[in-house]
């Protein structure tokens, strides 16, 4: 039977990927995040667009589902920026 471990070429110390790639990862998930954020800000906006078309059919309804989604909008353009993900 073999064994699953390698020996490093001569001269090399350690792991290859030790303390590397891990930049790449980061900002990935940094950019993934900004993506769902503002497609959630997209689905917000489109929502309470529609919710327009409903304000003669049900008026408190409408109004009251429009202030959750400004009140959500405004949670994630003010909070989420690249700003407060540095200060964390």
């Amino acid at each position: 039977m073999t064994s699953a471990t390698t020996t490093p070429a001569s001269g090399a110390r350690g792991s290859v990927t030790k303390g590397r790639g891990y930049g790449l990862v980061l900002y990935g998930v940094l950019a993934g995040n900004q993506v769902a954020r503002w497609f959630a800000v997209a689905v917000l906006v489109l929502n309470a667009i529609d919710q327009l078309f409903f304000l003669p059919s049900y008026p408190f309804w409408s109004l009251v589902i429009i202030a959750l989604d400004v009140i959500a909008l405004y949670g994630l353009c003010a909070y989420g920026s690249y700003e407060n993900l540095a200060a964390a």
